[in-house]
């Protein structure tokens, strides 16, 4: 009757012991004592993806400046492997990429459920959302025909492209790069383009001026670590929640234009 009685319980007990069990025996997690070995912090990053990432040694990017800060802050070599299809594929399985030739991935990496399938995110150190760039500041979505550069990694296409026909766009053209957008803007194939703020700051165009498209939500913007990858992962957070603390990622980023979404609007509305 005893052993009926508690059955249950103990069938519990079991279980809570058998996964205890099953902790143990997980492999150890040796991400960061390898990395420390090779003394290379290797990151994989688009071959050029301004102003994430830049081809021009000078100024290489935000997140290539806030990386190099990290490698520094840990006693590490940075070796940047430049992939062309990170910016590019959407998908990440088709970045061909591995922990053989990257640790971290960057890239204008939106924090995403999407993207968190395929990597652990860091917290985000930029802000970003959907904004038109236009020849002028109120630009009007209705009637217009728009050019969408989406560009960052983990953005919701679908949904920017309903909240764009439900304003009563009159015909939406996907773009294969920010700068043929802006050529098509002013041959005037376009009459405003969409795209990502972070991205739009990148832009060198004293004609063209940056709104906030408020119909949509803001995204937060990080850098990946592979799933398991937790040592190395909190070595590196360490740093960066310092420079996020100190304001040195906000001083890096303000370096190549970048504004703040909150600044954008309060722009717009003056």
């Amino acid at each position: 009757m005893f052993f009926r009685r508690h059955a249950r319980d103990l069938g519990a007990i079991a279980a809570v012991l058998m996964l205890f069990s099953a902790v143990n025996l997980l492999p150890p997690d040796t991400a960061l004592k390898q990395v420390e070995r090779q003394g290379v912090l290797r990151v994989c990053a688009p071959q050029n993806y301004p102003p994430f990432v830049t081809a021009d040694p000078a100024a290489p990017g935000i997140e290539v400046e806030i990386i190099r800060t990290i490698a520094q802050g840990m006693g590490l070599r940075l070796s940047i492997n430049r992939i062309a299809a990170i910016g590019r594929e959407v998908n990440p399985l088709a970045w061909n990429i591995s922990r053989a030739n990257c640790h971290v991935m960057i890239g204008g990496l939106v924090d995403t459920p999407l993207m968190r399938n395929y990597m652990d995110m860091s917290p985000p150190y930029l802000q970003s959302g959907w904004v038109t760039l236009a020849a002028t500041d109120t630009p009007d979505v209705s009637g217009a025909r728009i050019g969408v550069f989406v560009g960052t990694i983990g953005r919701d296409r679908l949904a920017l492209s309903r909240a764009l026909r439900e304003a009563g766009a009159a015909e939406i053209t996907g773009q294969t790069s920010l700068n043929g957008a802006v050529r098509a803007l002013a041959a005037g194939d376009l009459d405003l383009i969409v795209t990502d703020a972070v991205l739009a700051s990148g832009v060198a165009h004293e004609d063209l001026r940056i709104a906030p498209l408020g119909a949509l939500p803001g995204d937060s913007i990080g850098m990946g670590f592979w799933k398991g990858d937790l040592t190395l992962k909190r070595a590196a957070l360490r740093i960066l929640d310092q420079m996020i603390d100190s304001g040195e990622t906000v001083q890096i980023a303000a370096r190549y234009g970048y504004g703040t979404l909150a600044e954008l609007a309060a722009e717009d509305s003056e």
